[in-house]
C-alpha cells in the first residue's frame, strides 16, 4: 500500500501542564426566572457542561449567513426581551461538595415598554434575531480558539471557552422559552440548541428530549415536516438524534436507524441509504464480536454494497473505503486469516485509487447526494442548513468522516492486525505497518477551528490510535520472544496512555497483562503470577455481552491460561488451584468466538492431564483438538508449541522414523516462528532423538545450534547443561 502523507507537521504533542478533571464535569446552570413556557420540555432547568465566569466577547454583533434564525419580518414576537439584562447575578459556591470554578447563573428578564424620543417612538428591536445572532457570535468566538484550547488544556483558556458556550446556550434557551416562534423556526432553534448540548456537554438526555419533543409536537411533527416538505429539518434532526442515541445506547440507535433507512429507501435516496447501512454495520461491530452481531453487520454491509453501481453512490469515494474497512473488521472478528488477508489487499488497492479523488477533502467532509425528489424540493426552499448543503446545484447531506491524514494510519493498523499471524514468516510485515503508523501518528496536525469537544476528541482519537499501534507492536514482539524490544514498546505505551484522560479500561487491562507476560517470558514467574492473579484480571461474568466486557473477559482468560502454565508443575505451591481453574476456564474458552483461545485452552489442558492410561487418552485428544484449531486459524506459534509437546510426550526415546520425522518437523516450525526458546527446545529434542538412533554427528550439530540460540534468551532463563539434564530427569520421573 503506497503511503502519501498530506500533512504539514508542526511539532510533537506538548506535555500537559497538570492532570485535571475532564472539562465536561464542570457544570454551569443557566436559569431564566420568568413565566415558564409550557412547550419547553425541561421546564425552567438546563444544566450545561461548561466552565466559570462570564465575559461578553468584544466586537460588534454580526449576522451569520448560515445561522439558524429567520429573517422573515412577518414573524412577530409577543414579548420583547432586553439582552442587556444578560448579567451574572450570583455565584454557585460548591458542586457535589467541591469548590466549583466560579460557576455563575445567567438571567434574562422581560423589560419595561420601549422608551420614546420626543413624539416619535424608536423602531422595535427584533430580539429574536438579536439573541440568535449573539448566540452564534458566542459559539463562533469560542470555536476560533478551540484548537489551541484542546491542544494545551490550560485552565484559564478552558474557563473562557466554557463561559462563551454557556452564554450562547442561555441565549438560545431564552428565545425558546420567552418568544413565540413559527413551528418550523422553533424546530430549527431547538435543533441548534440540541446540537450544541450534544457537542459541548454531556447532557445527552436533555439533547435527546429536545429533539424528540419536536418529532412528537403537534405544530410540527415528523409527518407535518414531510407534508410541508421540510426535508432539511427532518434530515438534520434524524442525523443528530441517531448520534445522540448512540452515545447512550447503541441498541436504541440501531433500532432508530432501521426506521430511518426504510423511510429513506422509500424515497429513493440511494447514497443516504448506503451510508446508513454502513453506520448500522459499524454499530453492530462496536456492540460486541459475537457471531450474531458480526452476521448482522455483514447483512447491513451487503445492503450498502448493493448500491455501489448507482451513479449517486459512485460520487462518494468514502463509501467504498468505509465498506472495505468494515468488511475487513468482520473477517478479523471471525478469526478467518486467509479471508482477512484477501480483504486487506482489496482495502489497500481501493485506498490507493480513491484517496486521490478530488471529492475527498482534507478535512474528511463527505457530501452524500440526496435523491432527486427531495433535492428538488430543498432547492426551491430558502432554508438549507446544517448537514443539508448545496453542492454544484445539488442538495447533499454533509457528514464528517476521517480526514485524509488519518486514512492511512487506520489502514496500517488494520493491515497489521490481518498480518499478525504471519509476521514471523513473512518478513515481519505486521511490525513494519505498525512502526509506520506510530511514526506518522506522533505528528501534530494543522490546527483547525471548531468546538472544543470535536477538536479534543480528534486529539484523543489520534493518541488512542498511537496507543493501539504500540499495543499491537508489543504483542507482536512478545510473539517472537523479542523481550527487550517488547519492554521498550510497553514503556512507550505507558507514556502515551498517560496523556489520555481517563485511560480506557481495556487499555489499562492490556498494559497490566503485557507486564505479566513479559515477566513470564523473561523468567520472573513470581511477578508474572502475582499480576495474572490480581483482582484487575479476575474473570468477569459470562452474562455481560458489551464490547468492553468482552475485551475484559478475553484478557482475563489469557491471564488464567498463563497461570495454568506456571502452576502446572506438581511442586508449585499453587498447584492445587490447577484443576478448579481449568474447570472454570472450560465454559469461558469453549463458548468464546475466538478460535485461538479454543486451541490455547485445549493445549493448556493437555499439558496438565495425569500420566495414567485415561490421562494419556485425554492428553492425545486435547493435543489433536489444539493442533486442528491452530492450523485452521493459521496460528503458527500454537502449532509449533503443540507439535513440540507432542514430540516430547510421545516420541521421546523412541528409535523410529516417525520419532525423527516428528522432531524435525517441530524444529522446522520453531525456526519458522523465530522463537528462541522453542528453537532451543526443538533442537534439544531432535539432538536426543538422533543420538538414540546413533546419528551422533547430526545430534551434535543440532545440539550446538540449540546452544547458540540459548545465548539469545534472557539471562534468567539460561541454565547450565548439567542443570538442564537434571531438570529433564526430574520431568522423566514425574511422567
Amino acid at each position: 500500500m503506497a503511503y502519501q502523507d498530506p500533512r504539514q507537521p508542526v511539532d510533537a504533542y506538548p506535555p500537559r501542564q497538570e492532570q485535571q478533571a475532564p472539562y465536561r464535569n464542570q457544570k454551569v446552570m443557566v436559569q431564566i426566572p420568568r413565566a415558564p413556557i409550557n412547550d419547553f420540555p425541561h421546564g425552567n432547568r438546563a444544566v450545561y457542561s461548561s466552565g466559570p465566569n462570564h465575559t461578553t466577547p468584544n466586537g460588534p454583533v454580526r449576522v451569520l449567513p448560515n445561522a439558524v434564525y429567520s429573517r422573515d419580518p412577518n414573524i412577530r414576537q409577543e414579548r420583547q426581551l432586553n439582552p442587556a439584562a444578560l448579567l451574572p447575578i450570583s455565584t454557585l459556591g460548591t458542586v457535589n461538595g467541591q469548590t466549583s470554578k466560579s460557576a455563575k447563573i445567567f438571567s434574562v428578564s422581560v423589560p419595561a415598554p420601549a422608551p420614546t424620543l420626543g413624539s416619535a417612538a424608536l423602531p422595535p428591536v427584533d430580539y429574536q434575531l438579536l439573541l440568535l445572532s449573539l448566540a452564534e457570535d458566542y459559539f463562533a468566538k469560542a470555536h476560533r480558539e478551540g484548537s489551541l484550547v484542546a491542544l494545551y488544556q490550560r485552565n484559564d483558556e478552558l474557563n473562557q471557552y466554557f463561559k462563551l458556550i454557556a452564554t450562547g446556550l442561555g441565549c438560545l434557551e431564552t428565545v425558546l422559552k420567552n418568544l413565540r416562534l413559527q413551528p418550523n423556526m422553533e424546530a430549527t432553534v431547538r435543533l441548534r440548541y440540541a446540537s450544541v448540548l450534544f457537542e459541548e456537554t454531556e447532557n445527552y438526555m436533555e439533547a435527546e428530549e429536545a429533539l424528540k419533543f419536536v418529532f412528537s409536537s403537534k405544530p410540527l411533527n415528523a409527518a407535518k415536516m414531510m407534508q410541508h416538505r421540510f426535508f432539511d429539518l427532518k434530515y438534520n434532526m434524524q442525523h443528530l438524534l441517531a448520534r445522540v442515541m448512540n452515545a447512550t445506547s447503541s441498541k436504541a440507535s440501531v433500532k432508530f436507524l432501521d426506521g430511518v433507512l426504510r423511510d429513506v429507501e422509500s424515497r429513493g435516496d440511494i447514497a443516504i441509504s448506503a451510508i446508513g447501512s454502513i453506520m448500522e454495520a459499524l454499530a453492530y461491530i462496536h456492540r460486541s464480536n459475537s457471531t450474531e452481531n458480526v452476521e448482522q453487520a455483514q447483512r447491513a454491509l451487503a445492503a450498502a454494497r448493493s448500491t455501489q453501481l448507482d451513479p449517486a453512490a459512485q460520487t462518494v469515494p468514502q463509501l467504498a473505503a468505509m465498506s472495505y474497512y468494515v468488511d475487513l473488521c468482520c473477517s478479523l472478528q471471525q478469526y478467518d486469516p486467509s479471508q482477512a488477508i484477501s480483504k486487506m489487499t482489496a482495502m489497500q488497492t481501493s485506498l490507493d485509487q480513491t484517496i486521490s479523488n478530488g471529492q475527498w477533502t482534507d478535512d474528511g467532509l463527505c457530501h452524500i447526494p440526496i435523491g432527486r425528489e427531495s433535492s428538488d424540493t430543498l432547492l426551491n426552499s430558502d432554508s438549507v442548513f446544517g448537514v443539508v448543503q448545496v453542492v454544484d446545484q445539488k442538495c447533499t447531506m454533509a457528514i464528517r468522516w476521517l480526514p485524509k491524514e488519518d486514512i492511512y494510519e487506520l489502514g496500517y493498523l488494520l493491515s497489521a492486525a490481518a498480518m499478525m499471524h504471519r509476521n514471523a514468516t513473512d518478513g515481519q510485515k505486521a511490525e513494519l505497518y505498525l512502526k509506520e503508523a506510530s511514526r506518522t501518528l506522533k505528528v501534530t496536525n494543522r490546527l483547525r477551528e471548531g468546538s472544543l469537544d470535536s477538536l479534543s476528541s480528534r486529539y484523543q482519537w489520534r493518541r488512542t490510535l498511537l496507543c493501539q499501534a504500540y499495543l499491537q507492536l508489543t504483542f507482536t514482539l512478545c510473539a517472537r520472544a523479542s523481550w527487550s524490544a517488547a519492554k521498550d514498546q510497553l514503556s512507550l505505551l505507558r507514556e502515551t496512555s498517560s496523556s489520555l484522560f481517563p485511560i480506557p479500561e481495556s487499555l489499562a487491562l492490556f498494559i497490566n497483562y503485557l507486564t505479566g507476560l513479559i515477566a513470564q517470558g523473561t523468567g520472573d514467574l513470581h511477578t508474572a503470577l502475582s499480576i495474572f492473579q490480581s483482582p484487575l484480571l479476575t474473570l468477569p461474568s459470562l452474562n455481560l455481552q458489551t464490547s468492553t466486557s468482552q475485551t475484559h473477559r478475553n484478557i482475563s482468560i489469557l491471564a488464567a491460561l498463563n497461570t495454568v502454565l506456571i502452576i502446572r508443575t506438581p511442586t508449585h505451591p499453587d498447584h492445587t488451584l490447577l484443576t478448579p481453574l481449568l474447570e472454570t476456564l472450560e465454559s469461558y474458552c469453549l463458548n468464546n468466538p475466538s478460535k485461538p483461545l479454543h486451541a490455547a485452552y485445549h493445549l493448556a489442558r493437555a499439558t496438565a492431564h495425569p500420566t495414567d492410561s485415561h490421562g494419556i487418552v485425554k492428553t492425545k485428544q486435547g493435543l489433536q483438538s489444539a493442533l486442528q484449531i491452530a492450523r485452521t486459524c493459521a496460528n503458527n506459534q500454537l502449532v509449533c508449541i503443540t507439535l513440540n509437546f507432542m514430540s516430547w510426550k510421545f516420541f521421546r526415546g523412541s528409535v523410529t522414523d516417525q520419532a525423527e520425522k516428528s522432531a524435525r518437523v517441530s524444529q522446522s516450525l520453531a525456526l519458522k516462528v523465530k522463537d528462541p526458546l522453542w528453537i532451543c527446545v526443538a533442537n534439544g529434542a531432535l539432538a536426543d532423538t538422533l543420538g538414540v538412533m546413533g546419528k551422533r554427528e547430526e545430534s551434535e550439530a543440532a545440539r550446538r545450534e540449540g546452544r547458540e540460540w540459548a545465548g539469545k534468551l534472557p539471562v534468567e532463563m539460561q541454565v547450565e547443561e548439567d542443570d538442564e539434564v537434571k531438570g529433564e530427569d526430574e520431568e522423566d520421573g514425574r511422567s
